[in-house]
């Protein structure tokens, strides 16, 4: 891997073959999939019942996926053969930038591990919620949302956790998986209640912490009171999530959806949280209810 000239001092050049076809890639950190798949294709005449999905490394037979190419392109210091995903010709095409595209697909892993993988190999535990909110806050450029580069912002201390090269890779995998999970509606940003909802499921923190940081959940408005309509709105998003995640809960919950969850939650919770039955919850009742089923929490 060599920088590239013309004063580019953060592109980087990365060595890439197919068969006895080879060249020398430019790449800068953060390139556009679609822009490098256009280029990779073109250059390597790749048929259209092909695609390019990861990078095998010459020396050690590591298979590393396409987004870390686009990603981090200073990872890729080697000489690497690209690796396909094909099809039959009477199969529709599948391309990597199609919201169907599943890192997972090539890696091997099953996504019904995810949840246990996460847990036990990374360090989303050490997390605080608090913080990832402020973090949310600090890089969404509108509040609302955030694209995935925002998103990766958010994580960059995760990252930096990291002790070992292997160790980011597994981080950055996971990370763009979650993404495509904590983007419940699939119109490629998270919301806050779809950020929060995964985070809070993920992360750790004391209960207190827990509590604060789900009543800012479901106050949707922020008017200090909970509506079951606002519990409805979190739990759909929240259940998306670990139904996602988990292969425990999908098998338990059988051929219901998020939604259908949600809305049951929601009036059970009310029923017993509203404990004035004025028909909305307050700090103050959510912090009682929520110390009360903290035992049976799935973060807990």
């Amino acid at each position: 891997m060599r920088g590239a000239t013309g004063g580019m001092s953060s592109t980087v050049v990365v060595q890439v073959h197919s068969g006895n076809v080879a060249y020398g890639v430019a790449l800068y950190p953060g390139i556009p999939e679609p822009e490098t798949l256009d280029l990779l294709h073109s250059a390597f005449r790749v048929d259209e019942n092909s695609s390019i999905v990861g990078l095998v490394d010459d020396k050690t037979g590591v298979i590393l996926p396409f987004s870390l190419l686009c990603l981090r392109p200073d990872f890729f210091s080697a000489s690497y053969e690209l690796l396909f995903l094909k099809s039959e010709p009477s199969e529709p095409f599948v391309d990597p930038r199609s919201s169907d595209f599943s890192v997972d697909a090539f890696m091997g892993a099953d996504s019904d591990d995810m949840l246990s993988m996460i847990k036990t190999q990374t360090k989303f535990s050490e997390l605080d919620v608090g913080h990832l909110i402020e973090g949310f806050q600090k890089h969404s450029s509108d509040g609302v949302f955030v694209n995935k580069h925002e998103f990766e912002k958010i994580f960059e201390p995760l990252i930096a956790k990291c002790a070992t090269k292997q160790e980011q890779l597994l981080t950055q995998l996971t990370l763009d998986r979650l993404f495509q999970i904590f983007d419940v509606d699939h119109n490629n940003a998270v919301d806050f209640a779809e950020f929060l909802s995964g985070c809070a499921f993920l992360c750790g923190g004391s209960v207190q912490d827990k509590i604060h940081c789900a009543f800012k959940m479901f106050d949707y408005d922020g008017d200090g009171f909970i509506t079951i309509q606002e519990m409805e709105r979190y739990f759909q998003s929240f259940f998306g999530v670990v139904l996602a995640l988990s292969k425990d809960l999908r098998d338990r919950f059988k051929n219901l959806t998020a939604k259908t969850i949600a809305a049951a939650t929601a009036k059970q919770c009310m029923k017993d949280a509203d404990t004035n039955r004025d028909g909305h919850i307050s700090f103050e009742e959510f912090t009682r209810w929520y110390r009360k089923i903290s035992a049976y929490n799935l973060n807990e």
